[in-house]
């Protein structure tokens, strides 16, 4: 709660400084997950965070736009991007089938929506996390669970060999997904 409220005060507080106001009412963000596996069993998950997750009112906080951001320091910054780190291990948990529950290691960037680069003073900033590792020996799945104790929904979406898979899901707090069965694509490798 109190990094929630050093948060929201920061940015406020740096929005008044830029002599910018603050727009309220944004969509409520969600949590996209790609995971992304390859031939040589390689694993790339992929998270996209808005800070205003790290609000209690996600949807009625301002964006972090890339101008006030740039007025923020290092210290700012590291701990947004620590923010991130227990925002995941508290909102998704990830599972390797049969070997169990994995915990990221996620390394935060800071970009604009949909990982595109920061360039207007007007996007919003967002952390884009990566963690990279390799398939548990005789893994035969993938999933995640959008952890009750969060309070946004979470997509799973993924990649097998670099082709998109066509099913996916948005997860709510409490949800669990489908198990992105790797057996086949295994075989095939």
């Amino acid at each position: 709660m109190a990094m929630r409220v050093l948060v929201l005060v920061t940015w406020v507080s740096l929005a008044i400084v830029a002599g910018v106001t603050p727009a309220w009412g944004h969509p409520v963000p969600d949590v996209p997950i790609w995971g992304s596996f390859e031939e040589d069993g390689s694993v790339r998950l992929e998270v996209l965070i808005d800070p205003r997750s790290f609000t209690d009112d996600p949807e009625g906080e301002p964006h972090l736009f890339k101008r006030t951001f740039d007025l923020m320091d290092k210290g700012e910054r590291k701990e947004l991007t620590k923010a991130a780190q227990k925002y995941m291990e508290d909102t998704v948990a990830f599972y390797f089938e049969p070997a169990g529950k994995v915990t990221p290691q996620f390394e935060f960037v800071f970009t604009g929506e949909a990982w595109k680069p920061l360039s207007d003073s007007e996007d919003p900033v967002m952390l884009s996390g990566v963690w990279t590792t390799k398939l548990p020996k005789g893994a035969q799945g993938y999933r995640i669970e959008a952890l009750p104790e969060g309070e946004l929904s979470v997509v799973f979406k993924n990649k097998l060999g670099g082709k998109v898979v066509e099913r996916w899901q948005t997860l709510f707090p409490g949800e669990k997904s489908f198990v992105l069965d790797l057996t086949e694509f295994l075989k095939k490798n």
